[in-house]
């Protein structure tokens, strides 16, 4: 009997014994079964001190004190009790039974002074450590006139026995003096019930409850609690709850013997945003608008605002080439020096190429574990494995050539470093040099000067870790040292200060996992951990320094290419199963939704592989170690930086409850990403402490066209062998006026617009895609107008 319940307690009605003296107690005796004085003792030889909970001295038996190879079998013996008159028997000791194989500790009752024993206590080598109180149910012993009972402990080479205040006597679970607290917890503003709340007593703390749902009481909200109170009369109860509420004070007066009402209603703010704001300028023009916050709930709140890209959006739904699982066993750690190079490139599943995923030119080398970034519309790649050794070579893709340039090679080979884009600049971390050892040295490229430059080394150099920009800073996550991956280290790199600092550690070790920026806060996802791989995905707020768990990735996966765009984190590509399966699979999580979706199936299988905002995957290993040549692009993922047309007067604000904040909004079309006129589409978001979702705000930039403009715009079309035709995603569209040239490519219909003043008449447009044979017009714009110019394009080989 445990007499847990609320309102309830245990009364003993009995004898104790405290074995405060150093002597065997008046009446209890001490048996030495093999009579060599190695028995139970009150004054601690050992020095052991109290462990079972208890003050003051105790019983022991300590056999680790008589050394190896020593034997012990001895019983602590009761006196004789007279219990013909009890009926509710319970023995209650408090014990610190510590054991090793071979030991035994039992506690044994004998209802005929001593003849026979009974255990009712039993353990062997499963310790029983204090502190710790033990109930023992002597109901068999009730009504009997000669009772005893004994603790008896054999042991050779074992360790020890404490045993203090031994009860004996009728144990019953009576009522306590006090009253029930009965209510739920609810929102102030909902009115809806708070499940999981904590409910205190001020002036009693151990006295407290969870409130919880009632799913099988339509009666009953949610938030539903009650606590026995052994306070009654008027007393302070405080109900917290998680999500951001507020807590709360209120005074019961606790009537004995009855339920009173303590019903709470926490606060909480909650925000209210506009449906959209936008704004109509001229080409090249300004323009403002407000957005307005309004703290509709019943408590403060400081809110940031930030703004992600809004834009393109490509239908998840295209499948993108079939599903490739390549088998085997796939090692996160670093490949060593010697092995032979693959340098055919990898042969594709989908010939020409699935899409939406489209080809761009081949790597210059075989590479795998290479540092990619996205800077000012061209995408950059440095160091690497070639299959053979970590390399040194640096270089640039160029999406208007269609071509990659050498640069300068970094100081020091890496592979598997992190490389990101900040301020103009690209900024390179980590790998592994040529003998496995991180590298320490923080190395820069300023594309203005053509130069390699240095920051400040980094603290704890990884390979294999995850990178990206975040809050003015570089955050690299996770990684690997020389022999082995998974850290839960989080560094953040200021450029500006050119100093480190620590993040919150990852709720687990990993490496090659992903992660990107988006809004205010910094997703993680998957990643192989020091045993597996992981599905887990986490969120970053740098408001409260802590991890929070989000979805789950559908599949476990590490060492896949991902970056951010569109409000999303991107992950295609690397090892699932654990560390058995290269995939060409990919997801998007949206964390409006909180939820994942499929991205179209890239056309590479490969792991290990560079990747970029595009979203660009270069290079990788399709198998083993084994460096590829091929790079693919996802179109329609390109906006992955900070809206540059976009800017907010204020970054945050505190509103009191039922007041209003008014943020200033300035549109500018006169940045050089705007090349332009059309629709430019963003999200301003807004992040607080709150129970509550709080809606993204829309924001739409439109930018009129000069009056001396046309717009050509236009379909390309893959036409059959049998006749079927579908539009053609990612296809190049060339553009060539009296004076310059430009690159597009279509959208996932097929569809590519270009606004030029009318003075570069006439147009040549040449329309291609690797497979089909290309076209070549002439087309004269008209100011104002749009021109339409479509394309059909056959396949380049010989229909049968």
């Amino acid at each position: 009997m445990t007499c847990t319940a609320a309102g309830y307690g245990p009364h003993h009605d009995g004898t104790t014994e405290s074995f405060d003296g150093t002597t065997v107690p008046a009446g209890w005796t001490v048996d030495d079964k093999l009579g060599n004085g190695q028995t139970w003792v009150f004054n601690d030889p050992g020095r052991r001190g109290n462990e079972t909970g208890g003050s003051g001295g105790f019983a022991i038996i300590d056999s680790q004190r008589y050394g190896l190879d020593k034997s012990q079998d001895s019983s602590l013996i009761s006196p004789v009790m007279d219990f013909s008159r009890r009926t509710h028997l319970a023995l209650t000791f408090r014990t610190d039974y510590n054991s090793v194989p071979g030991q035994t500790g039992d506690v044994d009752l004998s209802v005929d002074g001593g003849q026979t024993w009974n255990t009712v206590w039993h353990h062997t080598n499963d310790s029983v450590r204090g502190p710790r109180t033990e109930v023992v149910d002597l109901s068999r012993a009730a009504g009997k006139a000669n009772v005893k009972v004994r603790f008896h402990f054999i042991a050779r080479s074992g360790m020890w026995w404490q045993v203090d205040d031994v009860f004996l006597g009728d144990r019953t679970c009576d009522p306590v003096p006090g009253g029930l607290v009965v209510g739920r917890v609810t929102d102030k503003n909902t009115g809806s019930g708070i499940n999981g709340a904590s409910v205190t007593s001020a002036d009693k703390p151990a006295e407290k409850t969870t409130s919880v749902a009632t799913p099988n009481d339509p009666n009953l909200g949610n938030g539903f609690y009650w606590m026995f109170s052994s306070l009654t009369g008027e007393h302070t109860f405080n109900a917290t709850a998680a999500n951001s509420y507020s807590p709360q004070d209120i005074t019961v007066n606790v009537v004995p013997d009855q339920a009173s009402d303590g019903t709470f209603a926490l606060p909480a703010p909650r925000i209210a945003v506009p449906a959209q704001v936008g704004r109509t300028v001229d080409w090249q023009g300004q323009g403002s608008s407000t957005m307005t916050l309004k703290n509709t709930g019943t408590a403060p709140v400081t809110a940031r605002i930030g703004k992600q890209p809004g834009g393109y959006q490509p239908a998840a739904a295209q499948k993108g080439a079939p599903l490739q699982e390549v088998k085997g066993h796939y090692s996160p750690l670093r490949f060593r020096p010697g092995k032979t190079a693959q340098t055919a490139a990898v042969k594709p599943s989908a010939t020409p190429y699935a899409a939406p995923w489209t080809t761009v030119a081949d790597y210059p080398m075989p590479i795998m574990d290479n540092g990619v970034a996205t800077l000012d519309g061209k995408v950059y790649s440095v160091g690497g494995f070639n299959g053979t050794i970590a390399v040194n070579k640096a270089y640039v893709y160029d999406p208007g050539t269609q071509a990659w340039s050498a640069l300068p090679n970094l100081s020091i080979a890496r592979s598997a470093p992190q490389a990101a884009a900040y301020g103009g600049k690209l900024y390179v971390f980590g790998g592994w040099d040529t003998s496995g050892r991180p590298v320490a040295k923080t190395e820069i490229y300023d594309p203005a000067t053509g130069a390699w430059s240095t920051g400040a080394d980094t603290p704890k150099p990884y390979a294999g870790g995850a990178v990206t920009v975040f809050n003015g800073k570089i955050y690299i996550v996770g990684g690997c040292t020389d022999d082995a991956c998974g850290k839960t280290d989080v560094q953040a790199y200021d450029p500006v200060s050119d100093s480190w600092s620590s993040g919150a550690a990852y709720p687990e070790p990993v490496s090659w996992l992903g992660c990107s920026a988006i809004a205010n806060k910094l997703y993680c996802a998957g990643g192989a951990t020091p045993v597996s791989a992981t599905k887990h995905a986490y969120s970053y707020d740098p408001s409260s320094h802590s991890w929070t768990a989000v979805a789950d990735l559908p599949i476990d996966l590490w060492g896949m290419g991902y970056s951010a765009a569109d409000g999303k984190l991107l992950v295609s590509g690397g090892v699932t199963n654990g560390f058995t399966t290269i995939t060409n699979q990919g997801f998007a999580y949206d964390p409006g939704s909180n939820a994942w979706t499929a991205l179209p199936n890239s056309n590479n299988a490969v792991y290990r592989g560079g990747s970029a905002c595009g979203f660009y995957k270069i290079g990788g290993s399709p198998a083993g170690g084994d460096a590829a040549k091929n790079s693919e692009l996802l179109p329609g993922y390109g906006q992955c930086v900070a809206v540059p047309w976009l800017s907010v007067g204020k970054t945050e604000v505190t509103i009191q409850p039922g007041e209003s904040v008014d943020v200033d909004v300035s549109f500018n079309a006169n940045v050089v990403e705007i090349t332009q006129p059309g629709t430019f589409t963003a999200e301003l978001t807004v992040s607080a402490k709150t129970p509550y979702e709080i809606a993204s705000v829309p924001v739409a930039l439109t930018v009129n066209p000069p009056k001396t403009w046309g717009k050509i715009t236009g379909t390309v079309t893959g036409v059959g062998c049998t006749g079927t035709s579908a539009p053609l995603t990612g296809a190049t569209v060339q553009i060539t006026s009296k004076t310059a040239s430009y690159t597009l490519r279509t959208d996932r219909n097929g569809q590519y617009v270009f606004w030029l003043d009318v003075s570069n008449n006439p147009l040549t447009v040449t329309a291609s895609k690797d497979g089909w044979e290309p076209q070549t017009r002439s087309v004269r714009i008209t100011k104002g107008m749009a021109t339409m110019a479509d394309f059909f394009l056959k396949p380049d080989r010989t229909c049968t």
